[in-house]
């Protein structure tokens, strides 16, 4: 049952992303093309026209499924998925708001690459799988790496532990607002770093 509740909300953080971030997922298509050019001399903030710029519906499946496994995992879990309702979408939140943070960060990289679509699929989607289980089935460098480097086991593993009565302190509660914190002044340093570079380069 507990792998389940992590499964989704990690999911769920996933899916809401993909709905609205695809231009941040596809962002060296942007690079290669030379379009983020045309994102560069419009008045408004990077980051939100790459949000604007395409909604993917499709992604509502994942979001669909994602919610039909968390109501599996409380239901195996004895936990009455109507008590926990807000902690569930607060940790969905948080979950969503990290993988922007983690996506960002990774679309920053492309200012100096061009290409990262390789490095998108060896930094997050490797952690994102291996986050949708319990931390603590693997070893020390793995654990350390969900929760300090790619920090998803705080906006799920720590956070769910604590709810089902198996993680005490309260720490694992908070972890989702001080994984997201932390994340966000380097999320936002990278990305300046990388548009500075940018424009530096002249391309």
């Amino acid at each position: 049952g507990e792998i389940a509740i992590i499964y989704s909300i990690v999911e769920m953080g996933w899916g809401i992303f993909r709905f609205f971030g695809e231009g941040l997922h596809r962002f060296e298509e942007l690079m290669v093309t030379g379009r983020f050019d045309l994102l560069l001399i419009r008045p408004m903030n990077t980051v939100k026209q790459l949000l604007l710029e395409r909604i993917d519906f499709r992604r509502l499946g994942v979001v669909v499924e994602a919610l039909a496994v968390a109501v599996f995992g409380f239901t195996a879990s004895r936990i009455d998925f109507g008590d926990m309702w807000l902690a569930y979408i607060s940790l969905v939140f948080f979950s969503t708001v990290m993988t922007f943070e983690i996506n960002i960060i990774l679309a920053a990289i492309a200012f100096w690459t061009v290409r990262n679509s390789d490095i998108i699929v060896l930094a997050f989607y490797s952690t994102r799988t291996a986050a949708m289980y319990p931390a603590h089935i693997y070893g020390p460098v793995l654990k350390n790496v969900l929760t300090f480097i790619v920090p998803l086991a705080s906006v799920a593993y720590f956070p769910v532990g604590y709810l089902t009565g198996r993680i005490t302190s309260i720490i694992a509660l908070i972890s989702p607002v001080l994984g997201v914190t932390a994340l966000l002044p380097v999320t936002v340093l990278i990305w300046k770093l990388g548009l500075k570079h940018y424009a530096s380069t002249g391309t």
